[in-house]
């Protein structure tokens, strides 16, 4: 469950960053690669949320449950799903962003 962290997490731009080979890049070539990186960022999101979808709805449609607590599987693919959209959601926000960056 720690991926429910990852929406907040990418909003405050809390992730790693190896800044080794972009340390002396100017401010408009690190704006362009975080650009780069968000669209790839969203794509890659999209695509989670689309699959994660899909097994929303064949766990629902299956009735699968947990083998102890018969819990429903389709909570847990549902919380995946929204997680994934909100970190897309966040991926076009910091997109926007630093295009605005790169037109100053």
């Amino acid at each position: 469950m720690s991926g429910f962290f990852l929406p907040e997490c990418h909003l405050r731009k809390g992730h790693v960053v190896v800044d080794f080979f972009t340390s002396r890049a100017s401010k408009k070539t690190l704006s362009l690669l975080s650009a780069i990186s968000e669209i790839l960022f969203f794509v890659t999101s999209v695509l989670f949320v689309w699959r994660l979808a899909v097994g929303t709805y064949e766990a629902v449609e299956y009735a699968e449950k947990t083998m102890i607590l018969e819990l429903p599987y389709w909570v847990a693919y549902l919380c995946g799903t929204v997680t994934m959209l909100l970190i897309a959601l966040n991926s076009m926000v910091h997109f926007k962003s630093d295009i605005s960056e790169l037109r100053q």
